[in-house]
């Protein structure tokens, strides 16, 4: 039997440099992929002899969670994808390629017939969960969820006793248990906490929203809880538009006013939408401003002008370089892997970003802006400035009124 092969520490993988590291991890996700193939070749196996019965286990579900010391979710997935694989045997192909992951093989697999399972199993060759869920939506539509307002049940006071107050502890528990008076589409549970971000210990968790479930055909199911108030807003936004279409749903009415919503962030973020202004001439400015001056002419050029102070660069952006910026690169991160060309796939806390930095002289043209995520916008500072003076700077910016 080959020895087991020991984790590298990480004191070890400190000395690698960011070539071979990033080399290193690629080598071993294309090893995990293969022997996840070859683990679901053994259960193909297992299952077709009846072994689990012979080590005392009714299912082949309980020798995975007992036997082999898999989680419920683990053995779940490896069952369902085992099973696939049976039937389809491009499924462990397309695993070992790195194409597929066992989720995508565990959502597809009830869809999967002689027919259809090559275009299948091609089409969502690299995809991520969501579009997998989107691809089953597609091939199995539900019906419309219906438009409901329930008040949430107020929650039971712990007879714990209450420590100090913290910031992130009072915001989790107000975006957790709201107040009397508040309405949800249903309960929800308790969320489940996340890991903390970089960037220290008393950074405030991450807390990502769950994806709307497809529904197929372009429709979704979003839930989210409210506040009396909204509910109330909501109530009065749908009668009035009621004139406008019979039968007028909650729905209807965060269309409109998702869209009004939309286009003012647009026009105030990234001057979308927003008409350009016209330029005045110079006798037009004088007559408007009353002042009765005249345009200089030829006599008046060679006389000296006086001395004025150096005016200071604005770092506001014009607006029409910030629509051309918008217009090249979509509401998207422009950061690319220059290796491989993949674009980050970021849409949330868009910054634009100076290629020659700001600070050095760059100019607010579109040929010198880039539209970022935050993170990427921080990398790229401390690229060109040091982690010591943005870290410096970001603690000015904390201690300033």
């Amino acid at each position: 039997m080959p020895p087991r092969p020991t984790p590298r520490h990480t004191a070890e993988l400190a000395q690698l440099s960011d070539t071979e590291l990033v080399r290193s991890l690629e080598r071993i996700v294309r090893e995990h992929r293969a022997a996840t193939a070859d683990m679901l070749a053994h259960l193909i196996e297992v299952d077709r002899r009846q072994l689990h019965l012979a080590a005392a286990c009714s299912s082949l579900f309980t020798y995975c969670t007992e036997v082999l010391g898999l989680s419920e979710g683990e053995a779940y997935d490896r069952i369902h994808a085992a099973r696939a694989a049976k039937r389809f045997p491009a499924v462990l192909d397309l695993l070992v390629q790195n194409k597929l992951h066992l989720t995508a093989v565990r959502l597809l697999a009830p869809h999967l017939d002689d027919h259809n399972h090559v275009e299948l199993l091609s089409a969502a060759a690299g995809k991520t969960k969501r579009q997998i869920l989107q691809m089953v939506a597609d091939l199995a539509p539900k019906p419309d969820a219906p438009a409901r307002i329930r008040k949430r049940p107020s929650r039971q006071p712990s007879s714990a006793p209450a420590a100090g107050p913290d910031l992130f502890d009072l915001a989790d528990t107000s975006a957790s248990s709201p107040p009397a008076g508040v309405a949800s589409s249903k309960p929800t549970p308790t969320p489940t906490p996340t890991a903390p971000t970089p960037g220290g210990e008393g950074a405030a968790p991450r807390r990502r929203d769950p994806c709307p479930e497809p529904l197929g055909g372009g429709r979704h199911k979003v839930e989210f809880t409210a506040t009396q108030a909204l509910v109330d807003k909501l109530e009065l936004c749908r009668s009035l538009m009621s004139h406008r279409k019979s039968g007028c749903e909650v729905a209807d009415v965060l269309v409109q006013a998702v869209e009004l919503l939309y286009a003012k962030l647009a026009k105030e973020r990234f001057a979308i939408g927003a008409k350009p202004r016209r330029k005045v001439s110079r006798k037009r400015a004088e007559r408007r401003n009353g002042s009765g001056a005249t345009v200089a002419g030829a006599s008046d050029a060679a006389a000296p002008e006086p001395s004025r102070p150096k005016a200071t660069r604005a770092r506001h952006v014009p607006a029409d370089a910030r629509r051309e910026v918008v217009e090249r690169d979509g509401l998207r991160c422009a950061f690319a892997d220059p290796k491989t060309g993949r674009r980050c796939s970021e849409r949330s806390r868009l910054e634009l970003q100076h290629h020659e930095p700001f600070a050095l002289g760059g100019a607010h043209s579109a040929d010198n802006l880039s539209i970022y995520c935050h993170a990427h916008n921080q990398w790229a500072a401390r690229r060109d400035f040091g982690s010591e003076h943005i870290s410096a700077a970001v603690e000015r910016a904390r201690g300033a009124p």
